[in-house]
């Protein structure tokens, strides 16, 4: 089967390619599953993500779409450059209405930029996004990502030039009946050594034919992110900006209730929280995967 995507030519000025070598297409992948997570834990409603496509284009072609959208600003350390993010209006508001009380099915997305109120939300999921992102650029970039600043519902003109290169990821979320696009842009040289690397890898490294045990043994000292989740609790916008130290938010998780404990995303094993001296841990009980 032919694969849906080409590496990326960053010396093309044309800038209509796909954009991903084998490690950067799988952050990506791994990124829509940490967004479906992430999401759904803020909001305690089921969020769908996914992966839809990476290209390096001119700023001028990516702001050619027309959707309704709310954008921010960040700056992202250590590479010391600009990263712009997206979301279409059609999905932003029910997540934000979501956040806010509002019932899912309650509301239809209004032709309005969202109020001051609605930007605070704003501002949390656009941090909680940004996090994910980092998380999975990692390993590519082979460096841990750190927002400097974030400006909120900024005029998207201000980021790039349009002549400018860019590399965007767009993503599609869904919550209920709506649907929408989450995307990111960052300046097209911040992928090119990943882009560089995962070419040389290609070019030289020879086809395996090894054994199963042979490719168990090199998958080995894979690191896997390892994470137990308990069901939260669900609180007012207004409560949760007004917490402080040494507050208490009591989960509505019985005692009794297995703990999930997912693997790179995906659930692996069900067990109980446990302690050992002063710490927790968790205590395997069976496999849900």
């Amino acid at each position: 089967m032919e694969p849906n995507w080409t590496k990326v030519d960053f010396k093309n000025p044309s800038g209509q390619q796909a954009a991903t070598g084998d490690g950067l297409r799988s952050a990506h992948e791994a990124l829509a599953r940490d967004l479906s997570i992430s999401l759904s834990a803020f909001l305690q409603s089921s969020v769908t993500a996914g992966y839809v496509s990476a290209l390096d284009m001119l700023f001028s072609d990516f702001m050619k779409d027309k959707a309704p959208s709310c954008f921010g600003l960040a700056m992202i350390r250590p590479q010391q450059c600009r990263l712009l993010l997206q979301v279409e209006y059609s999905v932003l508001f029910p997540i934000v209405g979501i956040a806010l009380g509002a019932k899912l099915g309650s509301f239809t997305s209004p032709e309005r930029k969202p109020t001051e109120i609605e930007l605070q939300v704003v501002g949390l999921l656009f941090r909680l996004l940004l996090s994910d992102a980092y998380r999975a650029w990692a390993v590519p970039l082979k460096t841990q990502l750190e927002t400097v600043t974030l400006e909120v519902e900024q005029r998207p003109a201000r980021t790039f030039a349009a002549t400018d290169q860019v590399f965007v990821t767009r993503f599609s979320l869904s919550i209920g009946e709506h649907t929408g696009q989450f995307s990111l842009a960052v300046p097209a040289t911040l992928f090119g050594g990943a882009m560089a690397q995962d070419d040389a890898i290609g070019q030289h490294q020879p086809e395996s034919g090894g054994s199963p045990e042979t490719t168990l043994e090199l998958m080995m000292p894979a690191n896997v992110a390892l994470d137990v989740w308990l069901d939260g609790a669900q609180m007012r916008l207004g409560d949760l900006m007004q917490l402080s130290e040494g507050q208490i938010v009591k989960l509505d998780h019985p005692v009794e209730r297995k703990a999930v404990c997912t693997l790179n995303g995906t659930a692996g094993f069900t067990g109980q929280i446990v302690s050992t001296g002063a710490r927790r841990a968790f205590m395997l009980d069976d496999f849900a995967g």
